[in-house]
Parts: structure tokens; C-alpha cells; sequence
């Protein structure tokens, strides 16, 4: 097995990322998938056990019953129906629409990375990239799906485990939340290793949706140490992420204070609320910029990670430094 190559792996994924612009816009819309790796794991089942006081609302489609009984207490007609049923087909059409751009766009850029790695470090066209993105879609919108349905049944389980051991108190409600988290980490951590390399298999090998998860679990057992360290060093590249962020926000605010300061001293009061509006739009649009430009980052890591398990194996960091040391 070659020695760790995660330094090889994040500077090739940042020139990537840095130097192909046309490849953001594939990167804003795969974001809506979530981040490749251990991030939407973290987010979904740690943050699941600060919500048991809004466990009714947790559970996915529970909030909205109150206003189903109070379309139920309208008063009804045919206009009134059809114009619903047309709103229906017009949201889930766009739900339908979203999905299909963000699964392509992340076949995309894995399709994309995989070829910056070839003999001749070129990469596709953008056509050619989306296209390799549609040609696997079923595939990786399967396996989007089935991690979404279970890491949403783990925060499920962490947020009932939270309920209890908060309400109850009890020596052994406590006990199976403690258990019950360590289990949904453990068994969240692997889907999403799975997953990872399955999308690899998928789109660079041309592998099944079976074969690929055959595939991604022998991958993930030959290297499920190296697997962890990169999952965790991708999750500190998203603290740095996540502290960018929130400069941004501080620049608007302090921008936000000489506005005031500007609106008082002139008296022109629609001049607070049109510089806000501005501060708002240029603060999203950095926002989703720096997204755009992550998940182009994250998932050619990944990617980059995957291709080399795969065709010449890795060894450990951890595993490296100690034979090192013998």
C-alpha cells in the first residue's frame, strides 16, 4: 500500500476547485445533496439530540398536519381545488427539477475529478461532464436516497433516545441513549464511507448500483482507517468553511453599523433599508459561492481518495508514523 496521500489529495482537489470555474455551478446545485463524507452525518444525528423539545417537529412531515386540518376547515369549491392541485404539481415538479440538477451536477464533478486524474490530467468538457452526470443518475440518486433514509432513521432513534432520557430521567433511558448514539455514529459513519466510494464506483468504473455497494464495502473494510482520517480531515477544512462564513457575516455587520450611522446623519430612512437589502444579496450570493466552491473541493477530494484506494491501495497516517517510528 502507498503511504498517506492527503496532502496530494487536498492540494489537487483545491487547483481543481480553484482554476475550473466552470465547475462551481455544478457545485452549487450538488450542495443541495448535502456534503460527501461524515458532515451531514454530524449535522444530522448530534444536532438531533438538541431538538427533543421540538420532537413533534422533528419528525419529518408531522408539522404540517395542524395545517392540513386547516385546509380541511376552508371552504372548498372547484376553483379553489383545481388551483390547489395545480399548486401540487407545481412544487413537486420543482422538487422533481432540483433533484435531478443536484444528483447530475454531483456526477459531474466526480466524472470531472476522476479525469483530471488521467494520463492526460485534461478535463471535459462541461457538456460532457453533465452528461456523464444524467447517464448515471438513477444510480447515485439510489444511493443519495438510501443514505437519506437511514441517516434520517438514526437522528430519528438519537432524538426518541433524548426524549426519553431527558423526560424520564432514569439510570437506564440514559443508557440506551449513550448506546443508542455511539450505534447511529458507528453505523451513520459507515453508510456514508459506503456511499462515498459507492458514487466512485458508479460513475468512474461503471459499476451497478449492486456491484458498486459490493465494491465500496470491501474498499471501505481494506481501508476503513484511512476512511476515518479523511473524513475528519475534510471535517476541519469545514470548521475552516464555516469560520469564513461567519467573517463574512461580521464585514456585513460592521458594514451594517456605518449604514445606520450614514442613515442618521443624512435622515434618509429608505436609504437603511435599500443598503440592507444590497448587503443581503451580496451576503447570500458569497454564501452560496463559498458552497459552490467547497463541494467542488470536497468531492474531487474524495473522488481523488477513492481512485487511488482503489487501483493502488493506502496506508494510514496513523499506521504510517507508527511503522515509521519502528
Amino acid at each position: 500500500m502507498k503511504t498517506p496521500l492527503y496532502k496530494e489529495a487536498l492540494a489537487h482537489s483545491w487547483r481543481l476547485a480553484r482554476s475550473h470555474k466552470e465547475l462551481w455551478i455544478f457545485g452549487l446545485f450538488a450542495a443541495v445533496l448535502g456534503q460527501m463524507g461524515v458532515v451531514e452525518l454530524l449535522s444530522k444525528v448530534t444536532f438531533s439530540s438538541k431538538r427533543f423539545a421540538e420532537f413533534d417537529s422533528f419528525i419529518p412531515g408531522l408539522d404540517i398536519i395542524p395545517t392540513l386540518y386547516a385546509l380541511k376547515a376552508a371552504p372548498w369549491n372547484a376553483e379553489l381545488g383545481v388551483m390547489f392541485i395545480w399548486l401540487l404539481v407545481i412544487l413537486l415538479g420543482f422538487v422533481i427539477f432540483a433533484v435531478f440538477i443536484a444528483v447530475t451536477s454531483q456526477g459531474a464533478i466526480i466524472h470531472a475529478a476522476s479525469k483530471s486524474m488521467g494520463r492526460s490530467k485534461q478535463l471535459p468538457s462541461s457538456s460532457k461532464a453533465w452528461h456523464a452526470g444524467v447517464t448515471h443518475f438513477w444510480r447515485l440518486l439510489s444511493l443519495n436516497v438510501f443514505k437519506k433514509i437511514v441517516l434520517w432513521g438514526l437522528a430519528f432513534l438519537v432524538a426518541v433516545s433524548t426524549f426519553n432520557a431527558i423526560a424520564s430521567g432514569g439510570f437506564w433511558d440514559i443508557t440506551a441513549f449513550i448506546a443508542l448514539f455511539i450505534l447511529s455514529m458507528v453505523i451513520g459513519l459507515i453508510v456514508s464511507f459506503l456511499v462515498v466510494y459507492a458514487a466512485g464506483y458508479v460513475v468512474v468504473e461503471e459499476y451497478s448500483f449492486w456491484e458498486a455497494v459490493k465494491a465500496s464495502w470491501h474498499l471501505f473494510t481494506s481501508h476503513w482507517l484511512v476512511s476515518i482520517e479523511a473524513g475528519f480531515i475534510l471535517l476541519f477544512y469545514n470548521v475552516l468553511l464555516v469560520l469564513v462564513v461567519l467573517a463574512g457575516l461580521f464585514v456585513l455587520m460592521l458594514h451594517s453599523l456605518l449604514l445606520i450611522a450614514v442613515t442618521v446623519s443624512t435622515g434618509v430612512l429608505s436609504l437603511f433599508s435599500i443598503g440592507l437589502f444590497i448587503e443581503f444579496v451580496v451576503f447570500m450570493l458569497f454564501v452560496f459561492l463559498v458552497a459552490s466552491v467547497f463541494t467542488v473541493f470536497s468531492t474531487s477530494t474524495w473522488t481523488y481518495l477513492f481512485m487511488k484506494m482503489h487501483k493502488h491501495g493506502m496506508m494510514s497516517h496513523l499506521v504510517h508514523r507508527f511503522h515509521g517510528k519502528k
